[in-house]
């Protein structure tokens, strides 16, 4: 199970594209039950740091992403590695999306909605999953934007069940 906290720094609506990209930090945690280690035995260190290209990451991406656009760019960094197998990683990430298109036709007070659907690109619900109760978005210290405001965000995790289909393909 991977917990997912999104912290949304920046966003910017670009009206000609009708897209919606925002700048954040993404925090995954989980557990890999081959990184465990007694500290007792290692000088008493808790806790190591390594680069985020050397550990097994969930390969999440936004699959309505602008098609101009990646499928999202996190930079890597330094995860943090507990003895008791747990894996924290904060990236900073950037991801464009494309947004219903509304129209403007209540310019300058047109409300545009733009949903970002995260998953799994390479993976089913059954090899890796998301819990449910520790996907977050905190938009509390997000950058106010001079032409857009953010009227409200909501996290909607989806169980990626189809009919006629064994596996999932979880969303949030």
């Amino acid at each position: 199970m991977v917990n997912v906290r999104l912290n949304v720094k920046d966003f910017s609506y670009e009206e000609g594209d009708n897209s919606m990209t925002i700048t954040s930090w993404m925090t995954l945690s989980w557990s890999d039950i081959r990184l465990v280690w007694n500290s007792v035995d290692f000088s008493g260190i808790p806790s190591i740091h390594m680069k985020s290209e050397f550990l097994w990451n969930p390969d999440l991406k936004v699959y309505n992403a602008h098609i101009k656009s990646s499928l999202g760019i996190c930079h890597p960094i330094d995860c943090i590695i507990t003895n008791g197998s747990r894996i924290a990683c904060v990236q900073p990430c950037e991801f464009t999306a494309h947004c219903k298109d509304v129209g403007v036709a209540n310019w300058p007070f047109d409300v545009q909605n733009c949903t970002f659907t995260f998953g799994n690109w390479m993976k089913s619900g059954e090899e890796l999953n998301f819990n449910a109760d520790k996907v977050t978005l905190v938009t509390a210290r997000t950058k106010k934007s001079n032409q857009w405001k953010l009227l409200q965000s909501t996290v909607v995790v989806d169980n990626g069940k189809f009919e006629g289909y064994n596996e999932s393909y979880p969303t949030f």
